[in-house]
């Protein structure tokens, strides 16, 4: 098995981290090294670290319009349930929507759409009122059961 050894330049690590914009890790792994040794060559050679709210600004979640951050919370979802969907988190869907101007829900208003929003055989939260999927298997077995006991 053949070894080589990646000679890690200054030039090489500020290209990479500065004008590339690629992370520690992400160099270490394209350079077939460890982060510690990537992160131990950038002291030697005076290379500056980004700062935590410039690499934050890479982690960018531009790509979420708050409209539909606006819209999926009137229609009742919760933060957390919308941070999912979009895949951030529910911190980040409450600031958004505060910086638009929306206010908070308040536990009254959930608990009036806890209630219509339960099935009306076993009471457990569904789509507005309407029958839950389990209670749908449930009535689909009873007809096959019974359909079962009349042909014997």
């Amino acid at each position: 098995m053949e070894t080589h050894e990646v000679v890690l330049t200054g030039e090489l690590l500020d290209n990479l981290y500065w004008e590339q914009q690629m992370s520690t890790r992400e160099i270490a792994d394209h350079l077939c090294v460890t982060q510690s040794a990537v992160l131990r060559k950038m002291i030697e050679f005076g290379i500056n670290r980004r700062s935590q709210r410039a690499t934050a600004g890479m982690k960018s979640h531009n790509h979420v319009k708050v409209q539909d951050l606006a819209s999926m919370y009137a229609s009742g979802y919760s933060l957390r349930h919308i941070g999912i969907e979009f895949g951030i988190s529910q911190e980040t869907v409450r600031q958004r929507l505060m910086k638009i101007g929306m206010e908070r829900r308040r536990k009254r208003w959930r608990q009036e759409r806890d209630k219509s929003s339960r099935c009306p055989r076993c009471g457990v939260l569904s789509e507005r009122g309407v029958v839950c999927d389990w209670c749908v298997l449930e009535e689909e077995e009873e007809v096959a059961n019974d359909y079962v006991q009349e042909d014997c």
